[in-house]
């Protein structure tokens, strides 16, 4: 790797998400605190949300609680359908996932403000190698 070359290309941003109307996604993090909310959807380990995830558990005050809340989904699509199924009443999903055509008039969601898990951002970073510095 080339030095000083990493440059972060993309970052993802957090949504809590559900299909359920009596579950109200804008009230933000409180939403996963309601005593209605018996599972979230989320994503489990290997996952580049998972830690992302865990910080929005502890703003919320239940990072102990996490993984009994979580379900601990292999995909975004899994924990989509866990919220769907009836297996949990909210899911915390990427921006993108949540935006996506699939997913319009599906459910509401709230985007998590940046500074709520800033440093613990799932990205994907890119770096120039040594042997292409030279190539543009």
């Amino acid at each position: 790797m080339a030095y000083d070359s990493l440059t972060m290309q993309a970052t993802g941003r957090l949504v809590p998400w559900a299909a359920d109307k009596r579950f109200d996604a804008a009230k933000g993090l409180r939403l996963l605190a309601d005593s209605a909310v018996k599972k979230v959807g989320t994503v489990g380990a290997g996952s580049a949300s998972l830690l992302p995830t865990l910080v929005v558990f502890e703003k919320a005050g239940l990072l102990e609680k996490a993984e009994a809340l979580g379900s601990g989904s292999k995909s975004m699509q899994d924990a989509i359908e866990a919220v769907q199924r009836g297996k949990a009443q909210v899911a915390i999903l990427s921006d993108d996932t949540a935006l996506a055509g699939s997913m319009k008039g599906v459910g509401n969601y709230y985007l998590i403000p940046e500074n709520v898990y800033q440093n613990e951002l799932p990205g994907h970073a890119a770096v120039v190698t040594s042997h292409g510095a030279g190539k543009p």
